[in-house]
Order: C-alpha cells, then structure tokens, then sequence
C-alpha cells in the first residue's frame, strides 16, 4: 500500500468517516497487521471505550456452514417457552434466519406468522446461521445450501422490525476472495442502516473439518488453495470487519473457536466481546478442539492483560458486573494499544 492511501486510511479512520468498498479492499490488500490493528482498536475504543465483554453462560457449538441442522416442518412455540422456563435468566435464540426459511418452504406459513407465534412463547433473538458468505458464485462452489441473502436478510429484518435484536456474521477462510468478504460486510452494513436491529457481528473461521468442498481433490484440500484460516487472518478480518461494519454495535470472538492467543489479540484489533462458556472446575474439558474452556479468572487475566476493562454481559447485552481493568500501579501492568 502507497503512502498516500495509507495515510488517507488513517485521516478517514481518524475523522470517523465510513469507509468505502474500495477501502476495504485495500485494507485486506495490506500486509502491516500491526497498522491494521491499530486501527481496528481505534475503530472500537471509539465505539466501546476501554470495555470488553464476556459472557458466561451456556453456549451453542460453532455453527454449522450449511445451516443444515435437521429441524421440524414448523417449531413448536411450546418448545421455546419451555426452555425460557428452564433456563430463567437465559435470552432464549434457538433458531437462525435459515431454518425459519425452511420452515416457511415446508408449512407454506410465512416467516411473519412464525414470529409471531415464537416471539409469543419467549423468543428474543436470531443466531446468525446461514450467513456464510453471501455471494451467490461462492456459495455455489462451496456446495452450500445456505439461505439465500435475499431471504436471510428479509426474515432478520423483520424480526429487527418486531423488536428482536439479532446476530449477524461471516464465516470466511476458504475459497472466497478479500473482495467477497468485503461485500458482506456491506451488505449487512446497508440492512443495518435500514432496521438497525443487529446486535453483535461474529466473523468465525471455517473449522477444518469443512475444508472441502464437493468436487475438491485431495490436493485441493491439503494446498494452499483449501486450508483453514491463519491466525493473521483472523485478525485481519477481525480488524477489516469493525472498521467497515460502524453501524454494528459488538464484535465477537469465541474463545472455543479461536482459541485463547487469538482471542486475546483480536481485542487489540477490534472485537469487544468474548464468547465463551466458563469452567468452574480445575482441568477443563476442551471445546471445539481449540482451547480448554475458560474459568471466569482467565477472561478477566486475558482481557486486563490485553489493556482493557472486564465487564461480565447476559445474554441481552445487560451488564450483570463491571471489573477493575488493569492495575496502573503495577509496572508491568498492560496498557491499551497505542494508536
């Protein structure tokens, strides 16, 4: 990247001004990821101040990338209240844009009605299944059954228009190219302007078990052109991602899924929120084959020790505790980035 437009990124970043399809190119094109997370932290100091969050409740496992989990021809609204019941306390969000879309094609009730009636019953959010990556080209070499976004982007829309607050996200590291992504994001940035009901975007990894895709050969799976995401470029999209996405309140990374280093920087490069179900025992289980689940004491070490402020979240994004940040006394206390 020329000097020039790194230094017309960093006034833009600077003055708040929304970046456009053609920056977000070029800031994937940079190969500086210390420059990129300076700016993605900036980017979320602004939004977030010195607070990251942590939830500790129970968690879903990644989601699957063809949203193909088996689900009723039409979910009992009983089901959904039977768990706010069981789990008080809990935001119940069982079900994804994509299943209600099946639902719609199997009952021939629309996906308005079915809201209704789940909203009645306890329902509070959408999950961000069946994102993936929304250009159509891509998805088709993926195999991906997925929703397509004309009726993933419809349905969340509205649920944001019935009061639900959801999850939108990415599911990158395949096949698509900086340019897919990119316009993902700003797809979701356009239908946030319009509705602004999402909560919380999570840009995740493919996990290596998905690699492939129908048609791929044994070499494309263990080349360079099918593998899983480096650690680089999950910050990469970590940073891009909050720097293009300004209208969406969190960034969240899961410590399960990207494991506890990783997770730790990407609070230095733009996410906010943790995700990630808390052990309250001595040797815990792994999770998602990426890092053993943490106790409530390892969020908050990981978060000070990345410059930032603990706060403990529920599900509804309601503060339940705010925590000292890093001890300024101490001399080798972190500090926040410098950006």
């Amino acid at each position: 990247m020329d000097v020039g437009l790194r230094r017309e990124l960093e006034e833009k970043v600077g003055e708040g001004v929304r970046l456009t399809r053609e920056d977000g190119i070029a800031l994937y094109g940079s190969d500086d990821l210390a420059w990129l997370g300076g700016l993605g932290h900036r980017a979320r100091a602004r939004k977030n101040g010195d607070a990251a969050l942590f939830d500790v409740g129970p968690l879903a496992g990644p989601p699957r990338d063809d949203d193909s989990r088996p689900g009723p021809s039409r979910p009992d609204p009983r089901s959904v209240g039977e768990l706010r019941a069981a789990l008080a306390g809990l935001s119940p969000r069982a079900l994804s844009a994509g299943e209600i879309h099946r639902v719609e094609t199997v009952s021939g009730a629309d996906a308005s009605e079915i809201l209704d009636e789940l909203i009645e019953s306890g329902l509070e959010s959408l999950t961000a299944g069946g994102a993936e990556i929304f250009d159509e080209e891509v998805r088709r070499r993926l195999g991906v059954h997925a929703t397509p976004w004309a009726d993933w982007s419809r349905i969340h829309r509205l649920a944001h228009d019935k009061g639900l607050w959801t999850v939108c996200g990415m599911l990158h590291g395949r096949v698509e190219e900086p340019g897919h992504r990119v316009d993902h994001v700003l797809w979701l940035r356009e239908a946030q302007d319009a509705s602004g009901g999402f909560r919380v975007f999570a840009p995740l990894p493919r996990r290596q078990d998905t690699w492939g895709a129908p048609g791929d050969t044994a070499a494309d799976v263990l080349g360079a052109r099918v593998r899983p995401a480096t650690g680089a470029e999950i910050l990469k999209a970590v940073a891009v991602s909050r720097l293009l996405l300004d209208n969406v309140p969190h960034l969240r990374v899961s410590w399960a899924i990207h494991g506890a280093h990783t997770t730790q920087l990407a609070l230095q490069h733009g996410a906010d929120d943790i995700a990630g179900t808390v052990a309250d025992h001595d040797g815990a289980s792994e999770v998602g084959g990426a890092s053993p689940e943490p106790t409530r004491d390892d969020l908050l070490d990981a978060i000070r020790d990345a410059g930032l402020r603990p706060v403990e979240r529920d599900g509804r994004y309601a503060v339940i505790r705010e925590y000292a940040g890093p001890d300024p006394a101490r001399r080798d206390a972190p500090q926040p980035m410098r950006v």
